[in-house]
């Protein structure tokens, strides 16, 4: 607790190592790999955070939607065609 300049009255083990389990949660780290990470397994993972992962379940979908918008001239790279025969 030294080592991060933090108080044992104030923040335990625990703490940092659920703050750990989102913060890897919420970077996308597969699942199986968290629960590796922090020697527990996927359903008790699924169980404890279920409620705090559904939070943010609608911008982690819409990172992985198609992207159906329309190109804006700002964001087109004209390609070189070849001539006709």
């Amino acid at each position: 607790m030294k080592c991060a300049d933090l108080d044992p009255n104030e923040v335990t083990i625990y703490a940092l190592r659920h703050s750990n389990i989102v913060r890897q949660l919420l970077a996308h780290v597969p699942t199986r790999v968290v629960a590796i990470n922090h020697d527990t397994s996927v359903a008790i993972i699924e169980k404890s955070y279920s409620r705090y992962i559904s939070d943010h379940s609608d911008k982690v979908t819409r990172e992985a939607l198609l992207n159906t918008a329309r190109p804006t001239p700002d964001n087109v790279v004209l390609l070189p065609r070849e001539p006709r025969a």
